[in-house]
């Protein structure tokens, strides 16, 4: 009993101050907004939504390994209540995934080399590479979905040259890096290492609830509310 009320306090009521020292630390910091004018524009542009109705409709009718997590990517749109942010959404997409492309947009060139850790079927690479940024790359270590589920999955977007192996993610000098829906502080620890060493990298993006509140040779340049964390390297 003495051991459940120690847990309480350390889990229940210390998660909460906690939480709550993070929200008032967080007010000092500029906040960013998903342009939905500029999103809407783009979607126009590069016939966003036409992509998704084919992007929905492959993952209707992908063949999943049975080791991937098919509860996630079955049901990304429910799973990932994009809707709450985004009604009229041109993505399928994971809310966070939408700030990093808000955020590519504003602050980065087309030519600019970007690597998504944590990429999944790399849904956001699609995109990405749709709208012309034709540097981009995802990184996956494949606990969630077997590499040639991605790559089943790739073949029917003409993209062959997306997916990094480790080598090849310890290798390229990108500007901008991201890590959505999973831990920074928990990817491969070389990985860590070789992106806060990386002088190239000016840009840090992490998802807002796995995202530390430090990350070393970076300060928090602004946050997407609920969604997105940027670091800038100081």
């Amino acid at each position: 009993m003495l051991e459940r009320i120690k847990n309480i306090i350390r889990y229940g009521i210390g998660g909460r101050i906690k939480r709550f020292c993070f929200r008032a630390y967080e007010l000092f910091f500029p906040k960013y907004y998903i342009d939905k004018d500029l999103i809407k524009k783009i979607a126009e542009e590069f016939s966003l939504r036409d992509l998704t109705n084919k992007i929905i409709a492959d993952h209707k009718a992908i063949p999943y390994h049975k080791t991937d997590n098919t509860l996630y990517f079955d049901n990304i749109l429910s799973y990932n209540n994009s809707n709450k942010y985004m009604p009229d959404n041109s993505f399928f997409l994971y809310p966070p995934n939408v700030a990093v492309i808000d955020f590519l947009l504003k602050n980065s060139k087309k030519d600019d080399i970007y690597v998504d850790y944590g990429c999944g079927l790399c849904n956001l690479q699609i995109y990405l590479r749709r709208m012309g940024f034709e540097n981009t790359f995802g990184y996956d270590n494949f606990d969630q979905i077997k590499k040639q589920t991605i790559e089943k999955f790739l073949s029917g977007y003409g993209i062959s040259n997306v997916l990094l192996t480790k080598k090849g993610a310890l290798k390229i000098k990108n500007r901008i890096a991201s890590c959505i829906c999973f831990f920074w502080n928990r990817i491969d620890k070389d990985l860590i290492k070789k992106e806060i060493n990386n002088p190239n990298l000016q840009y840090l993006l992490l998802e807002y609830k796995y995202a530390p509140r430090y990350v070393k040779g970076f300060k928090i340049a602004g946050i997407y509310d609920n969604l997105l964390i940027v670091f800038k390297r100081k």
